[in-house]
C-alpha cells in the first residue's frame, strides 16, 4: 500500500469523525472543539507514522492503528447532562417541599408541582438547544431561578380556618343561640 493512500484513508475517517461531531447536539461548541480536536491529533499522528514507516506492511500497520485511533474518539457530553440533572434536583427538592405543606389542598399541590415541572422542562429544553457552556451554564441559572420563584398559593384552607374561627368567635358571644329546645 503507497503511503498516498494510506495517508488519504486517515485524511477521511477524520473528516468523517469531525461531521459526525459536528452533528452531534448532545455536545456544546467548546465539547465539539476539543473531540475535533483529538481527532486531528490522532491523524496528523497516524500520518507521521505511515510517513516514517520502511515497509508496506508497516504502512497497512500504521494505517489501521490510526484509523483505529480517529474512529476511538468519543466525545463525552458533560455540560448540558450536568445542567440538567442540576434543573432536575432542584425541581425534586421543590417538589417535596410542596408536598410536605400541610397547609396546602391537593389541588393546591398539584397546580404548584405543575408549574414546578413546566419550569423544569422549559429550561431543559433550553439547555437542549445552547450552543456554548456559557449559554448552557445561563439557561441553567435561569431554570433553576424559575423552579424557585414557584410559590404555592394557599387558598382554600385558610379561608376555611378563617370561617371556622369565626363560628368559633360567634359561639363564644352568643352561646344562647346554640341551645334551643
Amino acid at each position: 500500500m503507497a503511503k498516498t493512500d494510506a495517508k488519504q484513508a486517515i485524511n477521511a475517517a477524520a473528516n468523517l469523525k469531525k461531521d459526525a461531531i459536528q452533528e452531534r447536539t448532545d455536545l456544546t461548541q467548546e465539547e465539539k472543539e476539543e473531540a475535533i480536536k483529538q481527532v486531528e491529533e490522532a491523524a496528523k499522528e497516524a500520518r507521521n507514522k505511515v510517513d516514517t514507516a520502511a515497509t508496506d506492511a508497516q504502512v497497512v500497520s500504521e494505517k489501521d492503528a490510526g484509523l483505529k485511533a480517529i474512529t476511538d474518539v468519543t466525545p463525552n457530553p458533560i455540560a448540558k447532562p450536568t445542567a440538567k440533572q442540576a434543573v432536575q434536583d432542584l425541581a425534586d427538592l421543590k417538589k417535596s417541599t410542596i408536598e410536605a405543606d400541610k397547609s396546602l389542598t391537593r389541588e393546591e399541590k398539584d397546580a404548584a408541582i405543575k408549574q414546578v415541572e413546566d419550569a423544569a422542562k422549559k429550561a431543559k429544553e433550553a439547555i437542549d438547544a445552547a450552543p456554548t457552556n456559557s449559554q448552557v451554564a445561563t439557561d441553567r441559572d435561569q431554570g433553576k431561578q424559575a423552579i424557585a420563584d414557584v410559590t404555592p398559593v394557599a387558598d382554600a384552607k385558610p379561608k376555611s380556618k378563617k370561617r371556622l374561627l369565626n363560628k368559633q368567635l360567634m359561639l363564644r358571644r352568643q352561646p344562647s343561640k346554640l341551645i334551643r329546645t
